[in-house]
């Protein structure tokens, strides 16, 4: 982003990355950088809201983004429910999908069984 596009973000981007800036600038060694990083929520708060910026710039992928964020806004549609309760949901509702799927196929004569099992047997026969 340039900063002679002239909006919001820049600005807001721009003092994030200075907060962040100023909460290491009396480190002495990369050691130290790396502690006041680790346990500074304003860091972490700061650094994801930066690289969720690049993210959505790279990829243009705004869920992915809004889900790197350490803080969502308010009214976006995130799970609160740990990330494995998710996957799991996820998963079940995939597999039913697809079974609903395969049984209106078989209802409606499009799956293999009865249509292709028939015409063998009767070729079969006689």
């Amino acid at each position: 982003m340039d900063r002679r596009e002239g909006n919001n973000s820049f600005l807001e981007l721009f003092t994030v990355a200075a907060s962040v800036d100023f909460m290491v600038r009396d480190c002495k060694s990369a050691v130290d950088v790396a502690r006041v990083l680790s346990v500074s929520d304003q860091a972490e708060i700061g650094l994801t809201r930066l690289a969720a910026f690049i993210h959505e710039k790279r990829t243009g992928d705004r869920d992915a983004t809004t889900a790197m964020l350490a803080l969502k806004p308010h009214g976006a549609l995130v799970d609160i429910a740990p990330k494995w309760k998710v996957d799991e949901a996820s998963t079940f509702a995939q597999s039913e999908h697809q079974r609903r799927e395969r049984a209106k196929s078989k209802q409606q004569g499009g799956g293999k069984g009865s249509s292709g099992k028939g015409g063998k047997g009767k070729a079969g026969k006689g």
